[in-house]
């Protein structure tokens, strides 16, 4: 009978592991320019050579149990939605905010903590960068 809790608790917390696109925090940056949501967005990792508009800083703090192209999968739909078509994308890891790790011991249901996984924070750069919509389709101006 003490397992139906149990695997309803386990149950709640894997459900919220996943990158929730609402947990992440949005600072527009004064695009004067709204743009249409975007079909596609490109993630880059630095600045691109061609001139671009940015539309706003996405910030989303990830626990232990996400990896990252889940991110920067939440990260690609907000910035789609904000009209981006590209997205800078840098990682840090936090070392002040650790989270504790949790080893379960099946046989006798006893947990111990650890300090080994960090928080991650992801900030993305979400851009509109002129012509890559017409270069991605094919279409000239």
């Amino acid at each position: 009978m003490k397992a139906a809790p149990l695997l309803f608790v386990t149950i709640l917390a894997l459900a919220g592991c996943a990158a929730n696109p609402n947990a992440i925090r949005v600072k527009y940056l004064g695009a004067a320019h709204q743009y249409a949501p975007a079909p596609f967005v490109e993630v880059m990792e630095s600045a691109p050579q061609q001139s671009y508009t940015s539309i706003a800083r996405l910030t989303l703090k990830a626990g232990p149990a996400l990896d990252s192209a889940q991110v920067v999968e939440a990260l690609k739909q907000r910035a789609a939605s904000l009209g981006a078509n590209a997205l800078i994308v840098q990682r840090r890891q936090s070392s002040a905010d650790q989270l504790p790790g949790i080893t379960i011991n099946p046989a006798g249901g006893q947990y111990s903590l650890s300090n080994s996984k960090a928080e991650e924070t992801y900030i993305g750069t979400a851009i509109h960068v002129h012509g890559l919509d017409d270069h991605k389709s094919g279409l000239s101006q």
